[in-house]
């Protein structure tokens, strides 16, 4: 059997996180290893108290404890403190995994070739604090936008999700600039080395409730929500290829180094806007998706 390290930063987690280790501690097929991360935030330490029982009675988990790093930087020193396996996994610590999750994820990984990194991320089942499914909720991903250069504009699937390969742990764990959401950055990073594959099949209830750090809600809030990021510039996309630029300089294959150029660089050049507008790479699906790029382009909130 493969050999699967979880990686999960705790953040206030005592309420779900003992229902997140079993599910994760009873996944079939593999052999799992889960490293937590307490990120702090935690006065009365029932969440490191809960944590430390399962270190105590279980050898398969372990725990690193530092300084409040916030969710996406927890997440970055855990790729970098990962021990050594056949694969990788993110994990939340208010979710449920299905039991086939992990060996869904390595059997199809496993078909690809692993000399490059090699990123799993898939749907998920959208449930409310009692693992109840909430009715009308965003459930899938984006699986068209797992090709350069679309990572860069639209976010794929939730990193609760992913499962990666070594190159893939390995070429992320390099990145040292400006860090705002783990996952969409490693979707952007791999996208550029590696390949992306999207799993339309759900194997993880996804709990949603009042202190996650981003969930999935209703399709029309979602949308309002999406034009209100668009607007406020929240998600960096020109801001993330030039810093992809600065990390990675001559790793990069030509093609998509001058891509990642044009974006990086769209905002001071209309003959660069006009060609992120034409260009039939960055086609994106859906009349809310289409709109919010071309706002995003011509406002210069890219």
């Amino acid at each position: 059997m493969v050999n699967v390290a979880v990686l999960l930063s705790a953040y206030n987690g005592d309420k779900f996180i003992k229902e997140q280790i079993e599910s994760i501690l009873n996944q079939n097929g593999v052999n799992v290893k889960l490293t937590i991360r307490n990120d702090g935030g935690d006065p009365e330490e029932k969440t490191r108290r809960i944590i430390r029982e399962y270190v105590a009675k279980d050898e398969r988990v372990s725990l690193l404890e530092g300084e409040n790093l916030g969710c996406a930087k927890s997440f970055w020193q855990l790729l970098r403190e990962a021990p050594e396996a056949d694969y990788y996994a993110f994990a939340d610590q208010d979710d449920v995994w299905l039991p086939d999750k992990l060996k869904a994820a390595t059997d199809m990984l496993r078909g690809y070739d692993d000399t490059i990194p090699q990123l799993y991320c898939g749907s998920v089942r959208v449930v409310d604090s009692a693992l109840q499914p909430i009715a009308g909720a965003e459930t899938g991903g984006k699986a068209y936008a797992t090709k350069f250069p679309l990572p860069f504009i639209k976010s794929i699937a939730p990193g609760c999700t992913f499962v990666f390969n070594e190159r893939a742990r390995g070429i992320c764990a390099e990145y040292n600039g400006t860090l705002d959401i783990h996952d969409w950055m490693m979707t952007k990073i791999v996208s550029v080395f590696g390949e992306i594959h999207f799993d339309e099949n759900a194997y993880i209830l996804y709990r949603q409730h009042g202190n996650n750090e981003i969930g999935a809600t209703g399709k029309i809030r979602l949308k309002f929500r999406s034009v209100k990021n668009i607007m406020s510039g929240k998600w960096r996309r020109a801001v993330a290829a030039r810093n992809v630029l600065e990390a990675y300089g001559e790793e990069i294959e030509e093609g998509r180094k001058r891509e990642l150029e044009i974006l990086a660089e769209y905002g001071d050049c209309l003959k660069n806007k006009r060609r992120l507008l034409k260009d039939k790479n960055y086609r994106l699906r859906g009349f809310a998706d289409k709109l919010g790029f071309r706002v995003c382009v011509l406002t210069g909130k890219l």
